[in-house]
This record gives C-alpha cells, structure tokens and sequence, in this order.
C-alpha cells in the first residue's frame, strides 16, 4: 500500500493503527507538540532586504 500513495511503509501502519484506535477523527491534522519557535525562527522567515525583489542579501545596492 505504501508504494502506490508514495509514502513510507512505517507512515501507513500508523495511520492504520490511528484508524483502528480512532476511526476518521484520529487521523485529522493535529498541531505538532515541542518548543513553539521563537524569534529567530520568525526572524528568518521574513524577506532579507524589505521584501525588494531584486535585493537578496543585505550587502546587495542593486536597485
């Protein structure tokens, strides 16, 4: 069953287990648990430059 979906064998057996134990309501997205990320995390996230599209590095002048 794994190969056809393309996912890995270990992936579908948890989903059947979660279907077993829990029917369609187990097998919903649900948050992922650990440390929530911090502001480094947003920091990189965000556009270098402004969002300018032609600038991609911070020591880029190109206008």
């Amino acid at each position: 069953m794994a190969g056809p979906v393309g996912s890995h064998p270990e992936s579908v057996r948890r989903w059947k287990h979660l279907w077993e134990q829990g029917g369609a309501q187990a097998l919903r997205w649900r948050p992922a648990g650990g440390r929530p990320p911090g502001p480094s995390a947003r920091r990189q996230a965000e556009p270098v430059g402004g969002g300018h599209p032609l600038r991609t590095h911070p020591g880029d002048v190109r206008t």
